[in-house]
């Protein structure tokens, strides 16, 4: 039974102004993504450096496209888009109920979730009141890199306000308890685990003299100017960026302490290098084959899963982490926009040379 005419407009009401509210603050932050120059001259420069990695010619093609040849073999990509997955696994894997889902069926860990509408909210007000954590609602389906996704969702009203906020974004959508623990991107190729990355929340460091809302305008406009890098987001200050701040105490227009570190977000899309680091070396034998099967059970060769765990030297049953999203055509900047860029590996190089049919260095023979 779905909600009641009164209930139904007014939610349709609320969205209009979460919308307009939208609109206004993209007038302040344009977009998530710094999709301009910046992000077409990272990609650039990093498949141009796997190029010449692999001795092959890098041909600069418009608009973020180029054409990588070696030999007899040759490729084009746009940005972090290759040719590697069938599209219709990878549009299937961004339908995030299907995936957890699939993963549950075969034993791998996820967080409990429910599928919902606005239509449906009080069946995601059971869920919620059946959890002994807080709960994460974001959609349900497409790339949404972080867009309307709050965290530390604990109360009817808070509900509420996330369902409207990811309704935005897709009618379908998703309410999880939320795992405890630090985040990681891992990265996949054929089932082989190229790279890992910790990703933490973003953060602000107080002056005493500006808001919270003005310490990020200055983060953002200092990542606006670092074109061709791996800054490729900027921080959004959304519905999990106010309900963070609010379980912490504070608000946009708090005026936080000289020294203090605030974290902004819980979600952590928008985070800069400073808060991420590559850490490959922790990840353990266990986890990395926990995930490994996970793109298996998917059907997907290229992949950034993300974990949350306690303990990335257990498995996620040992350690009660889960998988908590599997992005097909991930971005590649998360494994260069890190503190100790020394320690990591260049990704694309082995992606490229999958492209280009080689292996150890050698072009395999067309079958």
């Amino acid at each position: 039974m779905g909600l009641p005419r009164h209930k139904k407009m007014y939610y349709e009401l609320l969205r209009i102004v979460y919308h307009l509210r939208r609109g206004l603050s993209r007038l302040r932050t344009p977009s998530v993504r710094l999709d301009g120059q910046g992000r077409v001259e990272f990609y650039y420069t990093t498949w141009q450096s796997a190029a010449a990695n692999v001795s092959a010619e890098f041909v600069k093609l418009p608009n973020g496209f180029c054409e990588i040849r070696r030999g007899d073999r040759s490729t084009r990509i746009f940005e972090n888009i290759v040719k590697i997955d069938d599209p219709l696994i990878v549009k299937l894997v961004r339908v995030k109920p299907f995936v957890h889902k699939q993963l549950s069926a075969h034993g791998i860990p996820v967080a409990p979730f429910l599928e919902f509408t606005l239509d449906e909210v009080d069946a995601a007000i059971e869920f919620l009141d059946l959890q002994s954590a807080p709960c994460v609602v974001k959609p349900a389906m497409g790339d949404a890199a972080g867009n309307g996704v709050t965290t530390n969702v604990q109360s009817r009203r808070e509900l509420v306000r996330a369902a409207i906020n990811a309704s935005l974004f897709g009618r379908e959508l998703m309410i999880e308890r939320q795992v405890q623990g630090i985040e990681y991107r891992l990265l996949y190729l054929d089932g082989k685990l190229l790279d890992a990355t910790r990703r933490r929340p973003p953060c602000v460091v107080g002056n005493g003299r500006s808001t919270i809302a003005q310490l990020i305008d200055a983060e953002n406009k200092r990542r606006n100017q670092l074109v061709g890098s791996a800054s490729l987001t900027r921080i959004q200050m959304d519905s999990d960026c106010r309900v963070t701040l609010r379980n912490a105490g504070m608000s946009l227009n708090s005026v936080p302490r000289a020294g203090t570190e605030v974290t902004v977000k819980t979600t952590v899309n928008d985070n800069s290098a400073k808060d991420n680091v590559s850490v490959r070396n922790l990840i353990s034998d266990a986890l990395t084959q926990e995930v490994a099967r996970a793109t298996a059970v998917l059907g997907i060769r290229l992949a950034g899963i993300d974990v949350i765990t306690k303990d990335p030297g257990v498995s996620l049953k040992d350690s009660g982490g889960a998988i908590i999203e599997v992005n097909s055509s991930p971005g590649l900047h998360h494994h260069y926009n890190v503190g100790n860029l020394q320690e990591t590996t260049p990704v694309a190089v082995p992606i490229l040379r999958c492209l280009l049919g080689m292996e150890n260095g050698i072009t395999k023979e067309r079958r």
